[in-house]
């Protein structure tokens, strides 16, 4: 009924004008259009104050002007937008928008009762569903952190959570907007809490027992019970498959399931509740998974597709076949380096001759050593030798009459001879 009579107040005034009701505490949002070339000459006043600096406002950007006034010049769609905070007795009265050809007023109005403020509390991994109050709300946003506006989440009275994070946490606000004239008045403030929880996930076969200790926070009830779920706000309580240990001067329950079958599967919630029932604390979270050997693999009744698919092998053997290539690569590197360290020794090593004595039947080997030869018309080559003689000739005229030991001639057992080439 209020949304139709709001309804007949803008048409009545030719969309120009309109009255709308606000309360303590919400807030409201009005927006002034402009077209081309009428920027610099747009007026905006409010019920207190004077009339807000426009002209030097950082275009598509919010500008806080003391906490509780922010203005904003959308230079896409032509428009200013001016937002009151936590609206006071002050804050109700005329909203005008002046422009050359033409003028646009809104007059907000305190309503009869002041805005409804409620706290919700959902766990994390749950579902749950932000409700407006049946007060002819349109809109459910969700306050931003970083900028004065309200992001808009949804256009109905209700909005759902599915698997609430941290992110989810926050303040939300339902109300009512309209685009003729373009405003948003929000009256109910919904505070939610977002609750972590430890989340543990179980894979086990039919038939087969599992336990494991779960901490939980201190001040909780006395009396532990466990329910099956999604939501943890809709989930019955279970007394079979699962019990509890309270194990208090540890602040830790012992969960404990047996005898367990495929249709077991699914979540679970464990938490503390009074001895009323009314008041439930959740602090734990499963995911069973029950499954057998052959169900893995064996066709489904259909027999289209496996319950689980089964990996291919393929990656499996292209991996092995890299694998040996690598490997023949590197013992062919390593092969090589060792053929090439060997060719290098064997064209610098040392070369050995053998000399005959003058009875040839024992043989001497000496070291041949090669040095640098000089590049020239005649070059000499110098060869090193280990020789054994009997007698050798004295160099000179009279070697013949004149012959000297070896030991003598060849004091240390070194043969020159020299090669002229």
């Amino acid at each position: 009924m209020r949304n139709a009579f709001l309804f007949v107040l803008i048409f009545s005034a030719g969309c120009d004008d309109a009255d709308v009701d606000g309360c303590t505490g919400g807030w409201f949002e009005f927006k002034c259009s402009y077209s081309r070339g009428e920027a610099q000459n747009v007026k905006v006043s409010l019920p207190r104050g004077p009339e807000l600096p426009l002209k030097h406002l950082v275009k598509n950007k919010w500008r806080d002007l003391d906490g509780i006034r922010s203005v904003y010049q959308n230079t896409t769609g032509k428009y200013f937008s001016v937002l009151v905070k936590n609206l006071s007795q002050n804050d109700f009265g005329k909203y005008e928008c002046r422009r050359k050809s033409k003028k646009t007023g809104i007059d907000l109005k305190k309503g009869n009762r002041a805005c409804g403020v409620s706290s919700m509390t959902v766990y994390q991994g749950s579902s749950t569903t932000i409700q407006c109050a049946p007060n002819s709300a349109n809109f459910i946003c969700k306050e931003n952190p970083t900028e004065p506006e309200c992001d808009i989440l949804d256009s109905a009275p209700v909005y759902s959570l599915r698997a609430a994070s941290e992110q989810d946490q926050g303040t939300y606000w339902c109300g009512f907007q309209s685009e003729r004239p373009r405003f948003r008045v929000a009256w109910q403030k919904i505070q939610l809490q977002v609750v972590n929880v430890t989340q543990n996930r179980l894979r086990l076969s039919p038939g087969q027992n599992s336990s494991y200790p779960c901490p939980y926070p201190d001040g909780l009830p006395l009396q532990k019970f466990v329910c099956k779920g999604d939501n943890s706000s809709a989930c019955p309580n279970i007394s079979s498959k699962f019990s509890l240990e309270d194990v208090s001067e540890n602040q830790t329950v012992i969960i404990t399931v047996h005898g367990v079958t495929e249709e077991d599967s699914g979540w679970y919630w464990f938490g503390a509740e009074s001895s009323s029932g009314n008041e439930k604390h959740f602090f734990h979270k499963l995911l069973l998974l029950v499954k057998s050997e052959s169900s893995t693999t064996l066709p489904n009744k259909n027999n289209t597709s496996p319950i689980y698919p089964s990996t291919s092998s393929q990656p499996h053997k292209q991996d092995e076949r890299w694998k040996s290539i690598v490997i023949g690569v590197v013992v062919g590197v390593i092969l090589l380096l060792l053929a090439v360290a060997l060719l290098c020794l064997h064209r610098h090593r040392c070369c050995f001759v053998m000399v005959p004595t003058a009875d040839k039947e024992d043989h001497y080997y000496d070291e041949i050593q090669e040095r640098p030869q000089q590049v020239g018309a005649a070059a000499l080559s110098t060869i090193y030798a280990t020789a054994t003689l009997d007698t050798v000739a004295q160099p000179g005229a009279h070697h013949r009459e004149n012959k000297l030991p070896a030991d003598e001639a060849f004091k240390d057992n070194i043969l020159y001879m020299q090669q002229y080439s």
